[in-house]
């Protein structure tokens, strides 16, 4: 039987109860907290923090297309949760993790002046997770730490994460591509 789950996206009147604002917050499916709740945080911080202190990282499931035609939603799925577990162990009092859509993640990290670390600790541990699966399902990851030269929001430094992403998207299917090569060479 699959699972099924939906999503609110609701704006909250000031007198709203904590306790039901905060449910619709996050997705039913894997506990991340979602896009809305991402907003409302993102929000929050540009009227609370210094944006300089602000790190914004996105994450993005490779090849997970692949795992779920070659061996059904039900994997894809598992490796959408996977990656969700993962990064929520990344998370602490200046780090939070969110399921921004499908198979995209954001981490807002506040004073994290050199993330990576971290960050590959978490692509070798879902490495691990797709070896086993026999598909090249990898998390593709890019940051960006707010920069008031060229950032006005965090949207702006969101953008340049996004940007990064793609990149290391490249790298892996170049990668890939590379190892398929020399099976045949």
């Amino acid at each position: 039987m699959r699972n099924f789950h939906f999503y609110i996206a609701c704006n909250f009147p000031a007198d709203f109860q904590p306790s039901v604002q905060r449910y619709v917050q996050y997705r039913f499916y894997d506990q991340s907290k979602n896009r809305n709740a991402y907003e409302v945080d993102r929000d929050n911080w540009t009227s609370q923090k210094t944006l300089s202190q602000l790190t914004v990282v996105v994450v993005d499931l490779n090849n997970l297309k692949l795992a779920n035609d070659q061996l059904g939603h039900d994997v894809g799925d598992a490796c959408i949760i996977h990656a969700a577990k993962i990064l929520h162990k990344l998370e602490n009092r200046k780090t939070t993790a969110y399921r921004y859509g499908g198979d995209e993640f954001i981490l807002l990290m506040e004073d994290q002046p050199d993330p990576m670390p971290l960050l590959l600790k978490a692509k070798k541990e879902f490495f691990k997770y797709g070896s086993e699966l026999k598909i090249p399902v990898a998390l593709a990851i890019g940051v960006a730490q707010f920069d008031k030269s060229r950032d006005h929001t965090i949207a702006d430094t969101q953008k340049r994460a996004d940007e990064q992403m793609y990149q290391d998207k490249l790298k892996i299917k170049a990668y890939e591509r590379q190892n398929i090569d020399s099976c045949f060479s």
